[in-house]
């Protein structure tokens, strides 16, 4: 868990555009994400895949209330 900061870390220095979509859940009802990164000034493709990717997977779920 630790190292999630570092990889995002490097990516926030080299000026990267990321964006995370979630994917789904654990069986302990976490939510897991994907990150995607594009290249420098490719925002567009990286949230174009990330809504794709959003569609395959079926989109976020609100976590029921507890």
């Amino acid at each position: 868990m630790l190292d999630v900061p570092q990889w995002c870390g490097i990516l926030n220095v080299a000026g990267l555009p990321s964006c995370v979509v979630p994917i789904g859940r654990t069986a302990g009802g976490l939510p897991v994400g994907m990150q995607i990164v594009t290249g420098h000034l490719r925002d567009l493709e990286g949230i174009d895949l990330a809504r794709h990717v959003e569609r395959v997977v079926g989109g976020f779920a609100a976590p029921p209330l507890s």
